[in-house]
């Protein structure tokens, strides 16, 4: 190979190399200058629970989604929950006890209210709550 063709094929291979370089700095400026409610957030989701006119009042329905079991409650006409149905001591599933009106865990009696605040311990933390919207009649949870 001639002196000429090596000049040729290094200045060749570093304007390539620059060119994917400057690409690579191009595509992560553009990702982290794009609007945070665009991007998606990884474990962050809207979940279709059911018809709105399916949860009866002082009713919870236990959806279990993935690894991320949870309870949506109709409280009134026009108001909404959702909980997680993960105790925040032992981890085991939650019922819900509808005369007592919160969320009990079978494995050491602990309890929470409607907003997940703890009533009864010896769970010490509350239950993640998340956001509930009404589209179409359609009730969807945002985990």
């Amino acid at each position: 190979m001639s002196l000429l063709n090596t000049k040729a094929l290094w200045t060749w291979a570093s304007r390539a190399l620059l060119a994917v370089s400057a690409l690579a700095v191009l595509l992560a400026v553009s990702f982290y200058l794009r609007p945070r409610e665009l991007a998606a957030i990884p474990g962050e989701e809207w979940v279709q629970v059911a018809p709105l006119d399916s949860l009866l009042l002082g009713d919870a329905r236990l959806v279990q989604h993935d690894t991320r079991p949870f309870y949506v409650l109709r409280v009134d006409e026009s108001r909404l929950v959702a909980v997680s149905a993960v105790c925040t001591h032992l981890r085991c599933t939650l019922r819900w006890e509808r005369s007592a009106r919160a969320f009990a865990c079978p494995c050491h009696g602990d309890r929470w209210n409607l907003s997940g605040a703890v009533i009864r311990g010896p769970a010490t933390r509350p239950l993640e709550t998340y956001t509930v919207s009404v589209r179409a009649g359609e009730v969807w949870v945002h985990l």
